[in-house]
């Protein structure tokens, strides 16, 4: 049996969200269990791309479920309204199709929402959706249409109803990926928050659905200069307190309440400073002791030099960035929300504010700074001892290993292997997989009698007949009862 884990980018331990994920994963597998076996025997199979590659695109939907979903009756703009559509009809490349066998696969985890109907359509394509695990997880705090949303009209102003037609497929988008998922893996019970309080149908697509859960890890990050030469490049004072804040300048990572903080803080302080790195946008605040910068190569030298690092999230996953600080034994002052909450009573270096409100993140930062150096000094060995009892890649990889041998059991032992969701097609129904980043056709025609999902069938029936007919019985169960 072999579990599949796949990437739309090439491996990149720097980056955050899915790709920093399943980067660290691969990176704890190498060092920590490198036949890449679980105690169950279930073979875990990377699949990265030397370069980001673009999903082709299918000339129709193959969900017949779907197919309302290429019809719109509001007004909005064709070129972005064809774009939206296209979620549901693509298929990864054919250079990432051809690393996952078709017969061997059992099981996959597809990373973010947006990931999910390339390869959705691309096991249908292959004539095995009815029999491989589909495991989702989305890296968002919240529905992933929402950070989406934020993300596409923060700097472009559309026009209001091509607003609501994104809004309109991307929530089209989230619920056919969490409807058509078989199970959901999250890192914790507390990185689901979000997603319970911003989506009001999550809590009944999932209600019947396996969720499995693992921690993330990381690896200790990577200290390239010390914290008195970053302060010298910086200009700062050597016995100035620095307040470090890494990640995108958004509203969910609470961006907007630490420039009211700072602003109040550096008003009241004279010898604090924030450095304050992630995005090349126009400086909020007029001081020297803001110090803003787009981005750095060397994330480990700049958490290295701080007192403390800033996370004033509005919703929290489980993020790369808390677990680096970790690593690093640096004190956090974060809000009481998703993942940070899981924090909670596993080490005294945390500091909690309520979520969203100014004034409680300041007084949580005042807090800080009216600390000792001997209790500060206890904070960062607390957090530095919960990091290496809980967040090493080795614990990711038990984790993780844990987890996949623990949806097997479920779904073989169980029989919810019965119970996987399948393309809604008719048999004798025609399409063609036409990529638009070719001219040659015929590599991906389903009529070519090795890629019909007839044939498919019939090559089940002959390798696996028990497991064929249990399938067909039960799918027939499942139509008659619609």
């Amino acid at each position: 049996m072999k579990h599949y884990i796949y990437m739309h980018q090439p491996f990149n331990l720097d980056k955050g969200g899915s790709v920093g994920y399943v980067s660290y994963l691969y990176d704890a597998y190498c060092k920590h269990n490198n036949n890449f076996i679980t105690n169950d025997n279930i073979k875990i199979e990377f699949t990265f791309p030397k370069e980001n590659v673009k999903n082709d695109i299918l000339n129709s939907v193959l969900d017949k479920r779907l197919l309302y979903t290429q019809s719109y009756p509001h007004a909005a703009t064709r070129h972005l309204l064809t774009q939206r559509q296209n979620y549901f009809k693509e298929i990864i490349p054919s250079s990432e199709e051809n690393k996952i066998n078709p017969n061997d696969i059992t099981s996959i985890h597809i990373h973010g929402a947006y990931n999910f109907f390339p390869i959705y359509n691309s096991l249908i394509k292959m004539g095995v959706e009815s029999r491989v695990i589909k495991m989702l997880t989305t890296h968002n705090p919240y529905q992933p249409m929402l950070e989406d949303m934020y993300l596409t009209c923060r700097t472009v102003k559309w026009l209001e109803h091509d607003k609501q037609m994104f809004k309109y497929y991307l929530s089209e988008r989230d619920k056919w990926a969490f409807t058509l998922a078989d199970c959901l893996f999250f890192p914790t019970e507390e990185s689901m928050e979000g997603y319970y309080q911003s989506w009001p149908e999550f809590r009944n697509i999932i209600k019947n659905k396996p969720v499995y859960f693992a921690s993330t890890g990381s690896e200790i990050k990577t200290v390239h200069k010390s914290a008195r030469i970053m302060k010298e490049e910086l200009n700062i004072p050597n016995d100035a307190k620095v307040l470090l804040y890494m990640g995108r300048f958004i509203d969910v990572r609470g961006f907007d309440i630490l420039v009211q903080v700072a602003k109040n803080i550096l008003k009241k302080y004279k010898n604090i400073y924030f450095i304050i790195v992630g995005e090349n946008i126009d400086i909020p605040i007029n001081s020297n002791r803001w110090i803003q910068l787009p981005f750095t190569n060397d994330p480990g030298s700049f958490i290295n030099m701080a007192d403390a690092c800033l996370c004033p999230n509005r919703g929290s996953l489980f993020d790369l960035s808390m677990i680096e600080i970790l690593s690093l034994g640096k004190p956090i002052i974060c809000s009481y929300v998703g993942g940070y909450k899981w924090l909670k009573n596993k080490t005294d270096g945390i500091i909690y504010s309520e979520p969203g409100n100014v004034i409680s993140y300041q007084n949580a930062i005042e807090e800080f700074l009216l600390k000792s150096n001997e209790q500060i000094g206890h904070m960062s060995r607390d957090n530095f001892e919960a990091y290496n009892k809980l967040l090493t890649l080795s614990h990711f990889e038990k984790g993780y290993s844990k987890a996949v041998d623990a949806m097997y059991h479920e779904f073989y032992n169980n029989r919810q292997i019965h119970k996987i969701s399948y393309c809604n097609m008719d048999i004798a129904q025609q399409v063609n997989f036409v990529n638009i980043n070719t001219n040659d056709k015929s590599k991906i025609n389903m009529l070519n009698q090795k890629n019909n999902i007839f044939y498919k069938k019939i090559k089940k029936l002959i390798r696996n007949p028990k497991l064929f007919i249990q399938d067909f019985m039960y799918k027939r169960r499942i139509n008659n009862a619609k």
